[in-house]
């Protein structure tokens, strides 16, 4: 118990002196043109696996049920007369 415990405390630390250390400068300012803005890596992964899934569904769904284009204006309005 003592050994999971501890393991943590020492992740936990190193992972704020990690994170101090590169986003504090050498004159203890704080830089947040540092702090990287960007989701992680394993979101943006997951979420472009969401959006391949989403997008071949869509495509099958269009090819099964063959939805149709609408006119464009000008080939409506001569449909019409």
């Amino acid at each position: 118990m003592f050994m999971i415990s501890s393991s943590t405390a020492l992740a936990a630390t190193t992972a704020v002196v990690l994170a101090l250390s590169s986003v504090v400068d050498s004159q203890s300012r704080l830089r947040l043109d540092r702090v990287y803005s960007k989701p992680a890596l394993l979101w943006r992964v997951r979420d472009g696996i969401i959006k391949s899934i989403v997008d071949g569904v869509k495509g099958v769904f269009y090819r099964v049920f063959g939805r149709r284009k609408q006119p464009a204006v000008g080939e409506r309005q001569a449909l019409l007369q």
